[in-house]
């Protein structure tokens, strides 16, 4: 395959989310052979809402080195090893119910600073090699170690543990239009395709604001503004049933279901759900998502299949 670099961005509705970043990586790894990546990246959050209506900005910029292989005997188990450092700052523009930042509930939360971490994943990847669409499933068990200095000096070191384990399926439905409807949609090599992801996350530890679980999205949960959800615990659904149109285009329903906070995350569930485009070009696939949530419509518009 060889060593490839890549430049991305992401936006959301067009105005209000501005992420870019760049990466290098031998993306092939086997029992004997590293797969390994470096990135650098800047995101950069405008206009954002929490779920208590205070409305800030967030940038957090960093730099992402990692590496693993596939365990001897087995290519369908390996692990994989990141570490990452970033830096974040916020700035906070107004709070819709107060007449005074001070009266603002858990202020001093959005903290300013630095964070180093090493994220550990195990994963089983039963998904075909050979085939030009994903064909199979495969899970993951991920574990964080974090170590967030404030830029205050009066705030003190925080540590903190994240887990979090994820699944992913992708279903080929050849036949399922040519048996409902009488026609032939798709190729033998591009066909009508399932897909669905779950993941569950956990923590332990002093967790600040800006490494908790965020859910909102075009990654995550689609139709609600980006990190809307934030918490020490997470749950999300998302299912896709991708259909090709013509060969570079193809028409994806989706349904989402989540939520991240800090009390049981499976009793208040939210859900997204709509319709999207997927433009295959030279430079990856482009990703056009209209959203309905349970507060508003969203459209999201990134690079890449979503999972």
């Amino acid at each position: 395959m060889g060593r490839k670099f890549t430049v991305g961005f992401e936006v959301d509705d067009w105005d209000d989310v501005s992420n870019y970043w760049a990466s290098y990586e031998e993306p092939y790894m086997d029992e004997t052979h590293y797969r390994w990546k470096t990135m650098v990246y800047q995101y950069r959050w405008e206009d954002l809402y929490d779920i208590e209506d205070v409305r800030y900005d967030q940038d957090k910029r960093g730099i992402t080195l990692g590496a693993g292989k596939k365990f001897p005997h087995d290519p369908t188990l390996s692990w994989y090893v990141d570490l990452d450092w970033h830096e974040v700052e916020y700035r906070l523009i107004d709070w819709l119910d107060y007449p005074d930042e001070s009266l603002i509930p858990n202020a001093d939360k959005f903290i300013a600073g630095r964070n180093i971490s090493v994220t550990g994943t195990l994963t089983r990847n039963l998904i075909d090699p050979y085939l030009s669409y994903p064909k199979g499933g495969g899970q993951s068990l991920s574990v964080e170690q974090g170590f967030f200095s404030p830029d205050d000096p009066s705030l003190e070191e925080m540590n903190y543990t994240k887990y979090w384990v994820e699944a992913r399926y992708y279903w080929p439905l050849y036949n399922l239009f040519e048996d409902l409807l009488d026609r032939q949609i798709g190729t033998e090599d591009n066909p009508v395709l399932f897909a669905a992801r779950v993941r569950v996350g956990f923590s332990s530890g002093e967790l600040p604001w800006s490494e908790q679980y965020f859910l909102g999205g075009s990654r995550t949960l689609r139709g609600y503004r980006d990190n809307l959800f934030s918490g020490s615990e997470m749950a999300l659904g998302n299912v896709e049933l991708r259909v090709p149109i013509q060969e570079a285009i193809s028409i994806v329903a989706f349904y989402d279901i989540g939520m991240a906070s800090d009390g049981s995350v499976f009793s208040d569930l939210v859900n997204g759900y709509g319709i999207g485009v997927r433009v295959r070009t030279p430079m990856g696939n482009l990703r056009l998502d209209f959203a309905e949530g349970e507060y508003e419509n969203r459209t999201h518009f990134g690079f890449g299949e979503m999972f």
